[in-house]
């Protein structure tokens, strides 16, 4: 299920994709998808603005190929914002706590929030793909620059963290709180959060900004790459974060390998 707040005001909305992708970068050391949802491949293009990943379209547009490498062995990635959010199991036939919307008969989650723009991040059977080699890829791409066809601001996706099922739920207040009810049986802890067969439902929500419970086959985390100068050499592919770009100018005039600097 997935949910994004109604009524926020678009700056407010900003904050929180800004604090999410810098503690996804923080911690993982890769990008964010934002929103969470979009669908992300390999070998997308587009332009990385504050906070956020705009597609522009994919390498097939310029004529370029590329091959893959996949990882063999899946990862359970899992991130809370420092001492600012817990979590709370209730086992069916405990005593449900004052305030809670579970029945007594309930097994249940809760977790609560003691600040705004806090992260609870849990991701299941992760596997990372990756486009190789980069340096055939750069070849191509420098070609495509030499033509006038790919502009400055320009980036590449070249890995991408894939989640069979990810919880990702965001904060929009220092009193902010949801609560999950399991189906008999289940497990009742942070793992469950991404646990299909779980079959998690919401039984209430408060002051909750984002909040996506045991969705599948979404692309969290990913890198990607854009033209650089070096001294004296042609350019090459570095690595961008989203959490570090800045609004970009729309380009209108070709540009020229020599326009291309370390921005």
């Amino acid at each position: 299920m997935v949910e994004f707040q109604r009524g926020a005001e678009w700056g407010e909305v900003v904050q929180l994709n800004l604090r999410y992708v810098r503690e996804m970068r923080e911690h993982f050391g890769y990008s964010a998808t934002w929103l969470p949802t979009i669908a992300l491949r390999l070998g997308d293009v587009g332009r990385l603005t504050g906070g956020g990943y705009e597609p522009l379209g994919s390498l097939a547009d310029f004529g370029i190929g590329f091959e893959t490498r996949t990882g063999v062995a899946y990862a359970e990635l899992s991130y809370v914002s420092s001492n600012a959010v817990t979590f709370t199991a209730k086992a069916a036939g405990a005593t449900p706590a004052a305030g809670s919307a579970l029945a007594h008969g309930d097994a249940g989650i809760q977790l609560s929030f003691a600040e705004k723009q806090a992260v609870f991040f849990q991701a299941a059977q992760c596997k990372t793909s990756e486009i190789a080699p980069l340096l055939v890829l750069e070849q191509q791409i420098v070609a495509a620059a030499e033509k006038g066809d790919w502009k400055k601001d320009y980036v590449v996706v070249t890995e991408v963290v894939e989640a069979q099922a990810a919880t990702i739920v965001i904060s929009s207040s220092g009193n902010a709180l949801i609560e999950l009810k399991a189906k008999a049986g289940a497990s009742l802890a942070p793992a469950t959060m991404v646990d299909l067969s779980a079959d998690l439902s919401i039984a209430q929500s408060r002051d909750i900004g984002t909040q996506l419970v045991a969705q599948g086959g979404l692309a969290p985390l990913f890198r990607a790459r854009s033209l650089h100068n070096r001294l004296m050499a042609r350019p090459t592919l570095k690595a961008r974060d989203v959490s570090n770009a800045a609004s970009p100018k729309i380009e209108t005039t070709r540009l020229r390998l020599a326009d291309y600097g370390d921005a």
